[in-house]
């Protein structure tokens, strides 16, 4: 196992670009269904790349940030500390001993704050049934028992590049920062399109999240 330094906005821009390349142009029949069973006309496009600038939200929470940063500039001298780390340069043959010493794997799950925060915009925006389908897109991206989000706290400082990702795809929030941690039971898919819509997206985000992390010089453009 071995992964590529990217910062917050590259990851993100990448499974953006990965999504609109890969998938995007063989789903016009799936979204022209979508609207039939939704009875709505709606964005599906758009609402995929919410999700994409949402999924790791919760990478920007300091305690999420300050392992990997000191992780980071041991492999690094030259690294930029104001960058907002998505991934470190890591492999698992050689760099088990350092993760270790910074505490890498101690550092807090970050899916559910993402999926919090995109529940609040969504719920406002459009409706309910697509606000719990894609929250828990984010929720589950790394596993299906993820069920809560834990204690974070955002300086405005982290807030840079997610909001540069929202001003690029004209997505408009006001962030919330700082919560204590909870159980998401009350957001969670309750009738079969909701549980549709999630299987949907969950798995386009997780293909594109894995085809972006694994090949980022590829799908990667400014």
């Amino acid at each position: 196992m071995s992964y590529i330094k990217d910062t917050f906005y590259q990851h993100n821009k990448a499974l953006i670009n990965c999504f609109m390349t890969e998938f995007s142009p063989h789903l016009k029949f799936t979204f022209t269904e979508l609207d039939r069973y939704w009875k709505d006309k709606i964005d599906w496009e758009k609402l995929i790349q919410f999700t994409i600038c949402l999924h790791d939200y919760g990478k920007l929470n300091v305690a999420w940030q300050k392992p990997m940063k000191e992780f980071q500039n041991c492999k690094t001298a030259t690294y930029n500390s104001a960058e907002m780390l998505a991934h470190t340069d890591y492999n698992d043959d050689t760099d088990r001993e350092l993760a270790k010493k910074c505490r890498i794997k101690n550092k807090p799950p970050h899916a559910g704050i993402g999926a919090m925060q995109a529940y609040e915009i969504l719920f406002d925006s459009h409706s309910q049934d697509i606000a719990k389908a894609v929250s828990n897109a984010i929720l589950k991206h790394h596993s299906i028992e993820t069920k809560s989000f834990a204690d974070f706290y955002i300086p405005q400082t982290h807030l840079k590049e997610i909001k540069l990702l929202f001003e690029e795809y004209k997505f408009k929030s006001e962030f919330i920062t700082k919560e204590k941690g909870e159980l998401l039971d009350d957001i969670l898919p309750s009738n079969e399109r909701e549980w549709i819509l999630y299987f949907f997206i969950v798995r386009i985000l997780r293909l594109c999240d894995q085809k972006a992390t694994k090949c980022l010089e590829k799908y990667y453009k400014s």
